[in-house]
C-alpha cells in the first residue's frame, strides 16, 4: 500500500501564510513546532511535514474510512532530510521525500523495504482538470507497459472514499496506486 503528496513550491509561496497565528498548533505537535522552529529553512520544514502527514493519510484511509484528516493527529518523527516514520493511532508508516527547488514530494509506505516507483510530472499551465487528466493518462501507460496490455483496457476508479484502484478489463488487479498534484505538479506512485 502506499500514499504520496506533492507540493509545487512557488504556489505554496504565494498562497499561504504558515506563520499566521494557530496554523502551527492545528497542524503540529509541539515536537514537530521544535523541529520547525530550529530548521535552517522553516518554511522548507513546514511543508515537508505537511507533505509526509498528507500522504501517510492517503494510505491510512486504506484502513480507516474516515475522511477527516486530523493533521496534529498525525506524529512525524524525521530521520534525516529524506526519511520519517509516521503514526497514525496504533499503525506505523514509513516516508519518504524527495525535495528540488520547485517541489516536494513524499510518499509513505507500510514496509522500509518498499519496492514502489515515483513519477513526477511538470506541466506548463495550472489548469487543475489538465493535471488530473495528464497524470491518469501517464499512469495508465505505465501500468499498461508493466501488464502488457492495451491501455485502452486500463481503468481507474475511485472508492467512495476516494481511493483509486486499477481495473482491467472491469476486472481489479491487485496493484496499488496513489496520485497527487499541486500548481505545475502531479505525481503518481505504484507498488
Amino acid at each position: 500500500m502506499i500514499g504520496n503528496d506533492i507540493i509545487d513550491i512557488s504556489v505554496t509561496k504565494r498562497k499561504t501564510d504558515w506563520k499566521r497565528r494557530g496554523f502551527l498548533d492545528k497542524i503540529f505537535s509541539a515536537e514537530e513546532q521544535n523541529i520547525i522552529s530550529e530548521a535552517a529553512d522553516p518554511f522548507l520544514k513546514v511543508w515537508r511535514l505537511w507533505s509526509i502527514k498528507e500522504a501517510a493519510y492517503k494510505l491510512n484511509m486504506r484502513y480507516d474510512m474516515s475522511r477527516k484528516l486530523n493533521p496534529s493527529k498525525i506524529n512525524c518523527e524525521l530521520y534525516n532530510h529524506h526519511a520519517a516514520v509516521v503514526y497514525i493511532k496504533e499503525r506505523k508508516y514509513y516516508a519518504y521525500t524527495l525535495m528540488s527547488h520547485d517541489y516536494i514530494y513524499s510518499y509513505a509506505t507500510e514496509n522500509e523495504d518498499n519496492k514502489s516507483q515515483h513519477y513526477i510530472i511538470k506541466k506548463n499551465d495550472v489548469e487543475t482538470n489538465d493535471q488530473i487528466t495528464s497524470c491518469r493518462t501517464s499512469l495508465i501507460s505505465e501500468i499498461s507497459k508493466k501488464l502488457n496490455v492495451d491501455k485502452n483496457e486500463i481503468d481507474i476508479r475511485k472508492t467512495e472514499n476516494g481511493q483509486p484502484h486499477v481495473f482491467h478489463l472491469n476486472n481489479k488487479i491487485n496493484l496499488n496506486i496513489s496520485l497527487t498534484h499541486h500548481g505545475l505538479f502531479s505525481a503518481y506512485s505504484i507498488v
